[in-house]
């Protein structure tokens, strides 16, 4: 009896030896971080949280006001930023950065800040729940305020979040018994 060729272990083995070496090629082409050259030529311009937040006193909300009203925190636009630099001076280190800023906005230019902490499509986030809840940005962002550029600090998985929201109900034992399902609860989080 004659077997056919797809019910063949071997014809299955090279049909996932192929689709793997597919994959890999495929990884292997997608571009990594680019450099700081690159970045400026792709219209983004290098920001330092510690110089803004630091020492110059900027709080989160000043830039990502969006957080309040919205459920993401949404990057600022250039028009907030010219809010500051349209009047401030800085020292000669920041003021080609200032420059680029002025010259992006005075032409219209978009610029493209780096999207760090992006979450996957499944997931739902709110910014404005975790502020109203009292939730401090560097709980989930990491020490933003002393880093020249923001870097991922944490991995913000589904275990992080349950963790924090167990450690939220342990924390209050007053909070209702709805309240602490909902903080458990698969759809809290997940569309």
């Amino acid at each position: 009896m004659q077997r056919s060729l797809a019910r063949s272990p071997l014809f299955w083995l090279a049909g996932i030896l192929v689709v793997g070496l597919a994959i890999g090629l495929a990884m292997t082409a997608l571009p990594g971080e680019p450099s700081p050259a690159q970045a400026a030529e792709a219209g983004s311009i290098p920001f330092s949280h510690q110089v803004h937040v630091e020492e110059a006193g900027v709080q989160c909300l000043f830039c990502h006001s969006q957080a309040l009203r919205a459920p993401q925190a949404s990057l600022p636009s250039l028009q907030t930023c010219m809010t500051c630099h349209e009047y401030i001076t800085v020292d000669e280190d920041g003021q080609e950065l200032v420059q680029q800023v002025v010259q992006a906005y005075e032409s219209g230019a978009r610029v493209q800040w780096p999207d760090v902490y992006k979450q996957p499509d499944f997931v739902r986030f709110s910014h404005r729940a975790h502020l109203a809840g009292g939730v401090a940005c560097q709980t989930c962002h990491g020490p933003v305020e002393e880093m020249g550029i923001v870097e991922k600090r944490v991995e913000m998985n589904m275990g992080f979040c349950l963790d924090c929201h167990r450690t939220q109900i342990r924390e209050h034992p007053e909070m209702a018994a709805m309240e602490k399902a909902r903080l458990l609860d698969c759809t809290t989080c997940h569309k």
